[in-house]
């Protein structure tokens, strides 16, 4: 970028002097226009938007995969003739890990700046830990919860900080006490 300011300083010298315009600005009027760069430059974001977008992409995923994964597993497994609860039981298992795989997906396609393998991490994480505090406590809703509390802390804590545009004017000085002013885009 530094060379594009360069290159325009340069052709601002080289040009006949019937072509430059200047433009003198006085100290509040620079001082205005810097504030007006800097809040165009910055967009804001609502992180409690994203939280509940990133959720609910989530949780959508999970349920989508969740469902894929039971039915493959339903139908891969082979049961006695006649126990009826073991269909059902291997339904759950493959609907179980599906669903956890499924998190991290919705989730990262929700949000442009989500790293997709520390989600992952996140939900095998919750995952883990609900396993022990089901086997523990006999409480099912773990299951579903644990993994969705992982993902989304991993999700946050990884997350990469959006780029940020910028335009920067600079003045620099001239012949003959001149100022010409350089605006430089950064994307």
């Amino acid at each position: 970028m530094r060379h594009i300011a360069a290159i325009v300083l340069i052709l601002g010298l080289c040009l006949p002097q019937t072509l430059i315009a200047g433009v003198v600005l006085q100290d509040g009027e620079i001082d205005r226009l810097k504030e007006t760069t800097d809040t165009l430059s910055v967009k804001k974001e609502n992180k409690s938007r994203r939280i509940v977008r990133k959720l609910a992409g989530g949780v959508l995923g999970g349920i989508v995969l969740g469902m894929a994964g039971g039915f493959a597993n339903a139908a891969i497994s082979e049961c006695p003739r006649g126990a009826s609860f073991c269909e059902l039981e291997n339904f759950f298992i493959g609907g179980w890990y599906g669903y956890v795989v499924g998190l991290p997906i919705g989730m990262n396609r929700m949000d442009t700046h989500d790293r997709f393998i520390y989600s992952l991490a996140g939900s095998l994480t919750g995952g883990a830990a609900s396993l022990v505090l089901t086997n523990s406590k006999d409480e099912f809703w773990t299951l579903i919860i644990c993994p969705l509390v992982g993902t989304i802390i991993m999700s946050e804590f990884s997350r990469k900080p959006p780029e940020v545009r910028r335009v920067s004017i600079g003045l620099f000085p001239g012949p003959k006490g001149r100022v010409s002013a350089v605006a430089t885009l950064r994307f």
